[in-house]
């Protein structure tokens, strides 16, 4: 979450708390460079996916279709 205030409604919370999630609130205006998952995870997946399709452009191939995608995610 990043502190809005559509975030802090007491059903929301009420909700997390009945389904054991604990809601991780990072400071405002600091989520494009804190979101944890976007930084690790993905931010991994990005990169690599990111240098394979460096490859197939330098082959001429300039249009990813859903196979070349799927290929590529593989091997990822």
């Amino acid at each position: 979450m990043d502190g809005h205030i559509s975030h802090l409604f007491l059903d929301f919370i009420q909700y997390c708390k009945d389904i054991k999630i604990i809601p991780f609130c990072l400071p405002p205006h600091s989520t494009y460079n804190l979101q944890p998952l976007d930084r690790y995870l993905f931010g991994v997946l990005k990169k690599a996916y990111s240098n394979k399709i460096d490859k197939y452009i330098l082959k001429g191939i300039t249009k990813i279709i859903r196979g070349y995608f799927l290929e590529i995610y593989r091997q990822i």
